[in-house]
This record gives structure tokens, C-alpha cells and sequence, in this order.
């Protein structure tokens, strides 16, 4: 083999030892995509509001325009507030005050994703860099950083994006659940005339 071939053959061995070293980066950065666009789902603004009474049977009335018959369901509005008239024949009206809370949007799960993935794919993209620079040296005899800092740097952040966006996209799907139970409102009557306390 001469200079020139035995050059070019190990440059191309440098270049398989880092697209090896990349590949997976390449194929986490697809999941990390779909999982982002998974979890930008929007969180509703709407909440189903149930009230029930004690007894039941009782008219509500809302401030915000609506009334319905205990036990019963309304969709209302997220961070809203407003009244609810309970009446009932024989007993005391009560009117309690409601109000509709956002959701919080939670991070705890990008954060630690971010900071899991960074770590992990720094290590994994150092430990390529030195099975490639043992790899090169045993079968050339010359020993090579296939990978500088700055890209096992820059595959640490790939993997903090990656991760952080699993992340987000779970923060995103518990957020969503949260958002889907409803709000139950039980409102206990007293015996007596029926005046608004």
C-alpha cells in the first residue's frame, strides 16, 4: 500500500468513526422532533364544571349567564370566576363564589431530561472519541482525537435538547390529564325559608 492510499484510508476511517459517533445523535434528534410536536398539543380552556346539592334537585343560577338542575354539568371557562345561586322549595338559598384556576405549566420533567441528556450523550460521544482514537492508532499506529471538545460539547446539547424535549412533551401530556378532570362543587342546603343568605 502506498503513502497516498494508506492516507486515504485513514481519513475515511476517521470519517466512519464519526458519522458512527453521530448516527445516533442524528436518530434521537428525530424522536426529540416528534415528541416536541407531540407535546405542543394545546391545553384546553375549558373545564367541565359538576355541581351537585345536598339534596339534589336544587336550581342553580350563575352569574355567568347559565342555570341547570343539581346534579348537573356545565362547561365554564379556565381562570374565570363568578357566583352560583342554589335554591330549593323548603330550604335556605346559598350562593357560593367559584373560581376557575389556569393550569400551571410544569418543567420538572424537561429539566431533568435536559440535564440526563446532556451527560449522557457527553460520555457517549467521549467514549466514541476513544474507541475511534484507540481503533485508528491500533490499526495505523497513530493516535488521533477523532472528536475535539467542542463536539463532544456540542453532543452534550444536542442531547440536553433531546431529552429536554422528551421532557417537555411528558410535562405537556401531564399538564393535559390535569387539565381534563373536571371540577366538582357540592353544596350542601339548609332547612328553612327559601332567602338568599
Amino acid at each position: 500500500m502506498n503513502f497516498i492510499a494508506f492516507v486515504n484510508l485513514k481519513i475515511r476511517f476517521e470519517r466512519l468513526i464519526r458519522v458512527f459517533s453521530r448516527r445516533s445523535a442524528l436518530q434521537m434528534g428525530a424522536v426529540f422532533t416528534f415528541m416536541f410536536v407531540t407535546g405542543c398539543a394545546a391545553i384546553p380552556n375549558h373545564v367541565d364544571l359538576v355541581v351537585q346539592s345536598v339534596p339534589s334537585g336544587a336550581n342553580v343560577v350563575s352569574t355567568d349567564g347559565w342555570s341547570c338542575t343539581t346534579p348537573c354539568t356545565h362547561t365554564v371557562t379556565r381562570d374565570s370566576q363568578f357566583n352560583l345561586e342554589v335554591t330549593q322549595a323548603g330550604y335556605k338559598s346559598e350562593i357560593e363564589q367559584i373560581r376557575i384556576p389556569e393550569i400551571e405549566r410544569s418543567n420538572l420533567f424537561r429539566n431533568i431530561g435536559a440535564g440526563v441528556g446532556f451527560v449522557v450523550m457527553f460520555v457517549g460521544a467521549d467514549i466514541s472519541s476513544d474507541l475511534g482514537s484507540a481503533l485508528i492508532e491500533a490499526f495505523f499506529g497513530e493516535k488521533v482525537d477523532v472528536l475535539s471538545t467542542g463536539e463532544k460539547i456540542g453532543s452534550g446539547l444536542i442531547g440536553g435538547g433531546i431529552f429536554g424535549g422528551i421532557g417537555y412533551a411528558i410535562d405537556r401530556a401531564r399538564d393535559q390529564a390535569r387539565a381534563e378532570q373536571p371540577i366538582e362543587v357540592q353544596i350542601e342546603l339548609d332547612e328553612g325559608n327559601s332567602t338568599t343568605n
